[in-house]
């Protein structure tokens, strides 16, 4: 289930620069309506089945260090969906997050290892 989150907000997280680059407010739509409520259900989802996980194997302690981690994903998400939002809304003329360049790499080679991609070398701004 990591594993398919982590896909997917790669995907969503090149689909959101790609259409902001394009100006597609379509697809930025479609990423706060659809893509970026799955991940925030999904989070929902991992958090439950992670806590049950670590209760049955650890003491309470340390819990709340992961749960904050994802707690602070899941609000990442939620603030790139309320900008994409006020973007698509016309509210704000620009997303300033998306107005730099931010990946070293747009290829990937620097996050790919012997064809695995490690998540953690991927730089990004709160979008």
């Amino acid at each position: 289930m990591v594993y398919k989150i982590c896909l997917k907000k790669i995907d969503v997280f090149c689909d959101i620069r790609a259409g902001y680059e394009k100006k597609d407010t379509g697809l930025l739509k479609s990423i706060a309506e659809n893509d970026i409520p799955y991940l925030l259900e999904k989070y929902e989802k991992i958090n439950i089945v992670w806590e049950k996980l670590w209760l049955l194997t650890n003491k309470a302690f340390g819990w709340e260090e992961l749960n904050g981690r994802i707690g602070a994903v899941r609000e990442r998400l939620q603030y790139a969906k309320r900008r994409i939002e006020s973007y698509v809304g016309e509210e704000i003329e620009g997303i300033e997050e998306l107005d730099y360049d931010f990946i070293e790499d747009i290829n990937g080679s620097n996050y790919v290892e012997r064809g695995v991609c490690f998540y953690r070398r991927i730089k990004s701004t709160s979008i």
